[in-house]
């Protein structure tokens, strides 16, 4: 998977390539960005050219963090989307129960269905973080009918 760089020692080549850690951007070695935590963005690829997708991360304790790569997010809760921001989602147990009564319900779909379309910044009717209130998100508050754990 890597580029042949002509039969010449690692230590001429520039084996680096930009490697994104948070939502900044490093030019490392493949084995130096997995070991700080970073996304490889690939060989021979530099920071100059890299804008590195970032968003918000929801934590099992619903507290959120922005500025996570989703591949840092993976590891220690859930990635919310390239470029969403914790002022904009919802990180509870149960983000499909919008009205918060415990239970995803019928309620909870006319509550999507009420705010369709883009998002306004503060918009906990996006659960997909596709930026829009749409299809998606319903099938997400389908996906999670019931009681909340």
């Amino acid at each position: 998977g890597g580029v042949y760089h002509g039969g010449v020692l690692c230590d001429v080549a520039n084996c680096s390539g930009a490697c994104c850690i948070e939502s900044t951007c490093s030019d490392l070695e493949f084995d130096e960005c997995l070991a700080a935590g970073g996304a490889y963005q690939g060989e021979s690829t530099s920071c100059a050219g890299t804008t590195c997708p970032a968003g918000a991360c929801c934590l099992p304790d619903e507290t959120c963090l922005d500025g996570f790569t989703v591949v840092q997010c993976a590891s220690v809760g859930a990635y919310q989307g390239d470029g969403t921001l914790c002022s904009g989602v919802l990180c509870a147990a149960c983000p499909a129960d919008l009205n918060g009564n415990g239970v995803v319900d019928f309620a909870d779909i006319l509550a999507i269905i009420s705010t369709w379309g883009p998002c306004p910044p503060e918009c906990p009717e996006d659960l997909d973080g596709s930026g829009d209130v749409g299809f998606g998100d319903i099938l997400i508050v389908i996906g999670s009918w019931g009681a909340c754990p």
